[in-house]
């Protein structure tokens, strides 16, 4: 999700486990399984960093628990 560059400069580079992607591509969907006992929002703080940096496309989802 991040340039080479981009995640050499903060130190982590946010990735999902599954991308699933429509055959047109109007949508693409990250699907994130790991959840950290210890670091609840981690992963969410990280896909939300590097969309301030480098904005996902609008077609782009991430699920979040409630």
């Amino acid at each position: 999700m991040f340039s080479p560059d981009l995640e050499r400069e903060l130190g982590y580079g946010p990735r999902a486990d599954v991308l699933l992607e429509r055959a047109d591509g109007a949508r693409r969907l990250w699907i994130e399984f790991e959840v950290s006992r210890a670091y609840p929002v981690a992963n969410h703080a990280k896909f939300a960093t590097s969309h301030l940096f480098e904005p996902q496309h609008p077609s782009d989802t991430l699920p979040v628990d409630g």
